[in-house]
């Protein structure tokens, strides 16, 4: 599924910058850019899973973490290019700093992935998930589902699942380390309300749209 009906031409990049968010904590204001992903952006990726260090980003973080990180981190980004899914790349001062991948099925959306990174040693990005749940819910109630479903690594590093409750979603099953989620349209809206005190999330013109090269935008 691509959120925006394009014919791509043929060349090494084929992402579209779609959304910002922005934030302010602290009195530190910052912004995200959302940027949907094709599978002419497959060599970005590959460059993006070898430049990604995160035993030199979380150095403090015990190596049991640290694969299980990387393994979710892998699974994203192989599933962002993915032809049935939409891909979404989060960057901040044009560093990438998070992968989504969810597909509309028709029971419902489903969340394949989400995986979010530090920029700085020891220093998570604040907000990064919640902004990319932000893309997710706004492209969500564009539709005519009724819910969304994931599932989450109860043994992963930060808790997820526990993050995910506070946005509304509710275990519906699991086993083998991994616990079924789901949230109903209605508990979207609501959190959509909440995260709006957070986030004020800007949706860019669809005739504004344009193709970004991602090797030039992340050269720094």
């Amino acid at each position: 599924m691509r959120i925006h009906n394009i014919t791509y031409p043929q060349t090494p990049f084929g992402a579209v910058h779609i959304a910002n968010a922005t934030n302010t904590i602290n009195n530190k204001k910052t912004t995200f850019e959302f940027y949907e992903l094709s599978k002419n952006d497959l060599p970005f990726i590959k460059k993006l899973k070898m430049s990604v260090n995160f035993e030199a980003l979380m150095p403090k973080m015990n190596k049991n973490d640290i694969d299980i990180w990387k393994t979710i981190f892998d699974i994203a980004a192989n599933q962002v290019t993915e032809s049935r899914k939409t891909g979404i790349l989060e960057t901040i001062n044009q560093m990438p700093c998070g992968l989504m991948a969810f597909s509309e099925k028709l029971n419902g959306y489903s969340l394949d992935t989400i995986c979010t990174w530090p920029i700085e040693p020891n220093k998570k990005v604040p907000l990064a998930g919640k902004s990319l749940f932000s893309v997710l819910f706004n492209e969500f109630l564009k539709s005519n589902s009724k819910k969304i479903e994931l599932d989450a690594v109860s043994y992963s590093p930060f808790s997820p699942a526990a993050k995910y409750s506070q946005l509304g979603f509710k275990q519906t099953g699991g086993e083998n380390g991994i616990i079924a989620m789901r949230i109903l349209r209605e508990d979207v809206l609501k959190s959509v309300d909440n995260l709006n005190k957070l986030i004020k999330l800007k949706t860019i013109n669809t005739q504004e749209f344009k193709e970004i090269n991602l090797f030039e935008l992340t050269k720094k």
